[in-house]
């Protein structure tokens, strides 16, 4: 295994442990999710932007999701069934 390939296994491994132990705190989604694409792109993965959907139990709210972009950082929004979604958070990168 070349050097580039072990650097690229123990960052993908800190990156899952600091995920591992981020899920089991009280951490903000939106937060969460920024902070996770940016240490991707600090480990060299080339990610431009991505995209979360989830059910979520919300006496309003049927479904979430969390955008993100590196210009933009995290846009939270939420859906009720067949209205346009409410762009509720937008968490800039830190």
């Amino acid at each position: 295994m070349d050097e580039q390939a072990a650097s690229t296994r123990v960052l993908g491994s800190a990156i899952v442990e600091w995920l591992a132990d981020e899920a089991l705190q009280d951490s903000e989604p939106a937060i969460l999710y920024g902070e996770l694409c940016q240490r991707l792109r600090g480990g060299g993965m080339p990610v431009l932007r991505g995209q979360v959907a989830f059910r979520v139990l919300h006496p309003l709210y049927n479904a979430s999701t969390l955008n993100w972009n590196a210009e933009r950082g995290v846009v939270v929004e939420h859906f009720l069934n067949g209205l346009p979604p409410v762009t509720a958070t937008v968490v800039p990168d830190v």
